[in-house]
């Protein structure tokens, strides 16, 4: 009679592992939680910096107009006249999905800051009059009465990336340990 090998795998930890993984996978809040974080982060550093988030170019400079208009302000912050814009930003976050965005009534503000607009973009408003000799005429004010450049403050960088890297190699690292 020949002789017999029997091999017997312990495969219970790495079933446990698994399912654990499997387990982690189907509910990615916490890490979705985290990478929220992240891109608020980013937002919020954009306003310190007076920076875009994603390649740390500065914004431009507010024009003279605008500097005019805030006498006695200064140092003139970029985008933060009253704050509104950047106190409207907010993360949010679900089982699969990280998002960061500006709540309205800021949210037409935020479109013209993050992606700029030229002069008149918007159409036009009634509010101002030409005198014209006896008659009185209304005229037409451009919205936006001027260019306003690009000021991107939504975005993430190299570094928030590899943060944003390192969070989920974290994440499904610890779905295997017990």
């Amino acid at each position: 009679m020949a002789e017999q090998i029997r091999i017997e795998v312990q495969d219970g930890e790495l079933r446990a592992a698994l399912a654990r993984a499997v387990a982690s996978a189907t509910d990615l809040a916490p890490l979705m939680l985290d990478i929220s974080a992240v891109l608020q982060a980013a937002a919020d550093n954009a306003f310190t910096e007076q920076a875009d988030p994603s390649t740390g170019a500065p914004w431009a400079p507010l024009s003279e107009t605008t500097k005019k208009r805030r006498k006695g302000q200064a140092p003139f912050a970029i985008l933060q006249d009253k704050g509104i814009l950047a106190a409207a930003i907010g993360s949010q976050h679900t089982s699969d999905e990280a998002i960061v965005g500006v709540a309205n009534p800021a949210a037409i503000y935020a479109v013209t800051h993050q992606f700029g607009a030229r002069r008149g973009q918007y159409g036009s408003a009634a509010g101002a009059y030409t005198f014209d000799g006896d008659e009185i005429r209304p005229r037409a004010i451009p919205i936006p009465w001027g260019d306003i450049p690009a000021r991107p403050f939504l975005g993430i960088g190299r570094t928030d990336e590899e943060e944003i890297l390192d969070l989920v190699s974290t994440y499904i690292s610890s779905s295997f340990s017990g």
